[in-house]
């Protein structure tokens, strides 16, 4: 890969582990939220303005999100490599 692919996978990777742990699917809502805002995974952008959707729905998509691009980069890059 390139070195801007590499930091772009790197980036999504870091954006999933930030975002989920294996205990997360003991939550409750609720505590799930209390986590989404104490570790401000609810903030958007350089200019700090919060998300004004429920957070931990806010947090969600955007570990879905990165691990679908991370999937769509794996699978480029599969097809690139796969013999014709």
């Amino acid at each position: 890969m390139k070195r801007t692919q590499k930091e772009a996978v790197t980036a999504l990777l870091s954006e999933i582990i930030a975002r989920w742990q294996n205990n997360h699917r003991y939550r409750s809502v609720e505590s799930m939220k209390v986590y989404v805002l104490a570790k401000r995974l609810h903030i958007i952008g350089k200019n700090n303005s919060a998300t004004r959707d429920d957070p931990v729905k806010h947090n969600a998509e955007r570990i879905v999100d990165a691990a679908n691009k991370l999937v769509d980069t794996g699978l480029i890059r599969w097809k690139l490599l796969s013999p014709i």
